[in-house]
């Protein structure tokens, strides 16, 4: 080819348009999610805090989106003997927006609804920067101190209150809650 001679290239129009933009967006964020979840994983399960108090995860490799955790209900509490199963379902708005937490294994906890759903300040007061080591930590921690002020369960709730109120009183406390948590825990708990 001589210098005098020009070349001329003839491109596609690949020009993109704002839905191509806004589809490239979307995938890069769900990208990232998926990264941050992955990140997170990794760490929940080499945290120290949580394999000594019996806390362990799994997934499944074709749905990232859920992870699988077992919490061993922790000594002095009704629950101690008792393994526990959870799910954490990433929405497509993580971080930004709080996991779904619930209990698979039925438990009598003031701060858990009958669908297992958890009622924690942690979900509910959600913050980017929490993580699932933050969030089973929580949860273990619930198990250790069952909050009765605004309960999810208003029976287990009303126990824990009455309860309080006899020892206050200087009577004889029944441990109601301490009892119901307990039976709950040997009739659906997975025995460790």
């Amino acid at each position: 080819m001589e210098d005098s001679e020009s070349i001329s290239y003839e491109e596609d129009d690949k020009s993109l348009d704002s839905d191509d933009l806004e589809k490239m967006e979307v995938k890069l964020e769900q990208d990232d999610r998926l990264v941050r979840i992955d990140q997170e994983y990794k760490l929940a399960k080499s945290d120290l805090f949580l394999s000594n108090k019996g806390c362990s995860i799994g997934r499944n490799e074709n749905n990232k989106d859920v992870i699988k955790a077992t919490i061993i209900g922790p000594k002095n509490s009704p629950f101690y003997g008792g393994f526990y199963k959870l799910a954490i379902n990433f929405t497509e708005n993580y971080p930004a927006s709080a996991p779904l937490v619930k209990f698979e294994t039925k438990i009598f906890h003031p701060n858990v609804y009958d669908d297992g759903k958890i009622c924690i300040a942690i979900i509910n007061n959600w913050k980017s920067d929490y993580s699932i080591v933050h969030i089973l930590s929580a949860i273990y921690i619930l198990l250790e101190n069952p909050y009765e002020g605004s309960p999810a369960n208003e029976e287990a709730g009303t126990m824990i209150k009455n309860d309080k109120k006899l020892e206050k009183e200087g009577k004889p406390n029944p441990h109601t809650y301490e009892k119901k948590a307990s039976e709950w825990n040997s009739k659906y708990a997975f025995p460790v």
